[in-house]
């Protein structure tokens, strides 16, 4: 299963359903669930791929729907893109210890120091990568600094 928030424009929602698309072309049952069944890309998805959306983008509207998700233990990797995505996945991993591997992708490199003004969101950031990152099963770094920022904040 894939969980992305929408199909809008980005690099990074054109090459999950260029994956998604090439498992099934592999034989590979895939799912995908969007915050909202929007974008783009959507056209793009391959018809046998079933596409199902939590109504919202929000981090308590994916915790709630991967603590039903991950009691079914229908899905054996989850792949997941973004971080209240990643986050609301992790935690209800902690919660329900499923059997389901999470796969967390990693976006972004903020410098190190930041203004003060940005301390709530960085204190959250750092929270996330020290208490939940960790329990990923696998960590995809999307790019060469993002790599370079991981291996630096954790």
């Amino acid at each position: 299963m894939f969980v992305l928030n929408n199909l809008e424009g980005g690099g990074a929602e054109k090459m999950m359903v260029k994956i998604m698309n090439g498992f099934v072309a592999k034989g590979i049952p895939v799912n995908l669930l969007l915050g909202e069944k929007k974008g783009i890309h959507l056209n793009n998805v391959h018809f046998s791929i079933k596409v199902d959306e939590t109504g919202g983008e929000k981090f308590f509207i994916y915790l709630q729907r991967f603590l039903q998700v991950l009691k079914t233990n229908q899905y054996s990797h989850i792949f997941t893109i973004g971080y209240n995505i990643s986050s609301a996945a992790l935690l209800a991993k902690k919660i329900s210890s499923p059997n389901s591997k999470i796969y967390s992708t990693h976006h972004f490199a903020y410098p190190a120091k930041r203004q003060l003004k940005y301390w709530k969101g960085d204190l959250l950031l750092k929270m996330y990568y020290y208490l939940l990152f960790p329990s990923a099963d696998k960590i995809i770094a999307v790019s060469k600094g993002a790599l370079e920022w991981l291996r630096k904040f954790s």
